[in-house]
């Protein structure tokens, strides 16, 4: 099959939204807007990021309460694709006006035939089916079931058209929100945060998922063949510039019988190390998952960031400078968001928690938010990689975060806190 890219292929991205220079809906004040608002005297500035990716980004700030808003697109020349994202920033002195329903997209015509989206993954036998709807009966609204971002819905859906296929992906961890309807000339899509109804506050910046589009000619085999050529090319990380190998991961799992490694000591594990490289197997990647702190077998006990001193008396650099040794990279395990009644967290910081509410639940979520929390945490795990010999660093999140958002919200800030959980991670 021939994929390679054609001067229709960016035609289309380039029409997608047509009329629209920033594809923006929001609501402030009560007031409704598309793109940056000719009264809020946009400035546009473009640059190259590298000899592939165009960025612009349009600016502008709102006559009336001062919030700046900083809409960016990425725009690749190599491929059909489209990224936009908006932010909303109040550096003012006083809070914002209520923000409603960022969304990004728009009306796109064509001969609009189906939209396709997935249920994603629902930890059950009927997790990632696909599904193909002609809106013919009405719209759809897609997001997840709870606090986690593929839960009930899959964050990367398609509309197809009688000879072009748009695919979407929307970037963003947590609770999205995704619509699709027919219009007479085609089919409206948006997507979002999907609890966004908010003051922003002194010194605090919101903002969209970011959504990126491929739209191409022809069919869905070969828009899916131009997608995974994208991701290859640009999203999937690669080491010295060159594409991630397979790597060889080994490691001692229930040792004692415990579970995970909530019985893993120094000692068994730099002889299991050792075993394994007199043996002939030289790992590439020395493997250690959850139960390195102190937990009493249990391996959800977490939120004391320390390696166990009865178990590592030494910590676990003796481990990881074993690795260094034979050539190994050390993976250790976190899960850091998670906090756990009784742990270090827990007992000095419950400033910093969101409980979920729920009578009898002991996890908590640890505010990412908060600046100290977030500085905090940070400045835990980047000692435990260097002090460790970590070289490669395994995150995991175990429990819906969205109960614990909920309950600690006011009316005036739906999606907030979720939101500025999100941001420090960009």
């Amino acid at each position: 099959m021939n994929i390679s890219v054609s001067k229709r292929d960016f035609a289309l991205v380039s029409g997608l939204f047509p009329g629209e220079r920033v594809p923006l809906s929001f609501t402030l004040d009560g007031a409704a807007y598309r793109g940056v608002p000719a009264a809020w005297n946009p400035v546009e500035k473009r640059e190259s990021t590298d000899a592939n990716i165009v960025r612009t980004c349009v600016s502008g700030r709102d006559p009336a309460s001062g919030l700046l808003l900083r809409v960016t697109e990425w725009r690749y020349r190599d491929f059909p694709v489209v990224e936009w994202m908006a932010e909303f920033s109040n550096d003012g002195e006083k809070p914002s006006p209520i923000l409603e329903n960022a969304r990004i997209g728009g009306e796109i015509e064509g001969d609009f035939r189906a939209f396709v989206h997935g249920n994603g993954d629902t930890c059950r036998d009927d997790g990632y089916e696909w599904y193909s709807d002609d809106l013919t009966a009405g719209g759809i609204t897609l997001h997840p079931n709870d606090g986690t971002s593929c839960n009930g819905a899959f964050p990367y859906m398609k509309l197809v058209f009688g000879d072009a296929v748009l695919r979407a992906a929307v970037g963003w961890p947590h609770m999205w929100q995704a619509c699709a309807e027919r219009t007479e000339t085609g089919v409206r899509y948006e997507a979002g945060q999907m609890r966004c109804r908010m003051h922003i506050l002194p010194g605090e910046t919101m903002r969209t998922p970011r959504m990126t589009f491929l739209f191409s000619e022809g069919d869905e085999l070969r828009s899916m063949n131009l997608w995974r050529r994208w991701y290859f090319a640009h999203i999937l990380p690669r080491e010295n510039g060159s594409p991630i190998a397979p790597a060889m991961c080994l490691h001692y799992w229930s040792c004692e019988g415990k579970p995970e490694h909530t019985a893993a000591t120094e000692e068994n594990q730099v002889k299991a190390l050792r075993t394994y490289v007199e043996r002939g197997l030289v790992p590439d990647i020395w493997w250690i998952d959850a139960g390195w702190y102190k937990c009493d077998y249990n391996w959800p006990y977490i939120g004391t960031w320390k390696p166990d001193p009865e178990r590592f008396p030494h910590g676990l650099s003796p481990i990881g400078e074993a690795c260094d040794e034979v050539g190994a990279r050390f993976l250790l395990w976190f899960e850091p968001e998670r906090v756990v009644t009784g742990t270090e967290l827990a007992e000095e910081h419950p400033d910093w928690l969101l409980p979920t509410g729920r009578e009898g639940d002991t996890s908590s979520l640890l505010n990412l938010g908060n600046p100290d929390a977030c500085a905090w945490i940070t400045d835990r795990v980047d000692s435990i990689i260097k002090e460790g010999h970590i070289r490669v660093y395994r995150q995991d999140f175990n429990f819906d975060p969205k109960p614990c958002w909920l309950t600690a919200e006011a009316e005036d800030r739906q999606g907030a806190l979720e939101n500025l959980h999100v941001l420090p991670v960009l």
